[in-house]
């Protein structure tokens, strides 16, 4: 029998503008002490599965909620480039698999996070102020206290960890446009008390989708590329994929002409295609566009993997949710996410 955990409401009374900033974002939005009603959202469980190769037309005929992020910045966190932001999410369960689609504004698809560039000293610097954007979708089936699922209360508690909690465990789907979007994968990362360290040390990443194509060279701004595309220096792509590179040489600068760029990462893209190479950080699979000046991000996982480090989310028929935005996320940035308040997410028996 599936049972019910709902959140006390004074609870939401304690949140606060966490996620690495103290910016209020400037007055764009309603700057109000007032906390909205929690919104309840039930899943539809009659639909078809969805493709997972488009945006498919059968989310035209699946109902949805509109979620508030960073629209209250005096009490919630607010990504001071995003700014507030109305999230539309829709939701299908077929054959024990969740599929969450989510859509929000964002005038400009960043896909060059890092990017390496040829410049005027004839050497390749890293532009670090490149971001990419970044979608965080937390679950909470119960098991994390009374904390739960709460974007605002476990980012950047500790200067050590990027992410952590009280105690308790939660599920964290992230989606990032430069490094999992290639790949059309998210990173299903678990979030607990030791949470992960900054910049996800290579002792963390058991199997990367994606590694970084730079090699340092003193300077923190200057960088060695690792690989350039297998043709040539035409390719100008956002993206670098691992079957299709060739390492290295000091002589291909040469085919650079200032101001011409490489992809900072290199994207593994077996990891959608051969799911024997997934271990269980990579078992959400996603499907992305960047038109009209939105996002829009369709995830899919099995609501039971069986992994020790994913949440069994068919435990309970309210999941606890709550989604943290980010625009042009830079290098290693303490910028705010646009936080949603919690969330309900209700499975039908």
């Amino acid at each position: 029998m599936k049972y019910l955990f709902l959140l006390p409401m004074l609870l939401l009374a304690l949140f606060i503008g966490g996620c690495g900033s103290d910016d209020d974002g400037g007055s764009d939005g309603p700057v109000d002490p007032v906390i909205p009603d929690p919104v309840y959202y039930t899943v539809n469980t009659a639909a078809d599965a969805p493709d997972l190769n488009s945006i498919d037309d059968i989310w035209d005929g699946i109902d949805s909620v509109v979620i508030p992020a960073g629209k209250y910045p005096a009490i919630i966190a607010r990504d001071p480039q995003l700014g507030g932001v109305d999230l539309v999410l829709k939701a299908i369960v077929n054959s024990g698999v969740l599929y969450l689609y989510t859509q929000w504004p964002d005038a400009d698809a960043d896909l060059k996070r890092n990017y390496i560039y040829r410049n005027m000293e004839d050497e390749f610097a890293r532009n670090i102020t490149r971001g990419e954007d970044k979608i965080y979708v937390l679950f909470d089936n119960g098991q994390n206290g009374t904390e739960r699922a709460d974007c605002a209360a476990m980012c950047h508690l500790d200067s050590a960890k990027k992410h952590s909690t009280a105690g308790g465990n939660v599920d964290v789907w992230i989606w990032k446009s430069t490094t999992t979007y290639p790949a059309f994968i998210a990173d299903d990362a678990w979030w607990n008390v030791d949470s992960m360290l900054i910049d996800y040390p290579i002792d963390y990443v058991k199997s990367p989708l994606y590694s970084r194509n730079w090699s340092p060279a003193g300077a923190a701004y200057f960088s060695t590329p690792l690989f350039r595309h297998a043709t040539d220096s035409d390719f100008v792509g956002p993206f670098l994929y691992s079957n299709d590179t060739v390492s290295w040489i000091p002589s291909d600068i040469n085919l650079f002409d200032i101001g011409d760029s490489l992809p900072a990462y290199s994207i593994d893209s077996s990891y959608h295609d051969t799911a024997t190479v997934r271990d269980s950080r990579w078992d959400v699979l996603t499907y992305a566009e960047h038109e009209n000046y939105k996002w829009t991000v369709v995830f899919a996982r099995e609501l039971n993997t069986g992994n020790d480090d994913d949440l069994d989310l068919s435990a309970v028929n309210t999941l606890q949710i709550s989604i943290g935005l980010n625009d042009n996320h830079p290098y290693n940035s303490e910028n705010a996410h646009s936080c949603t308040f919690p969330f309900y997410m209700i499975i039908p028996d």
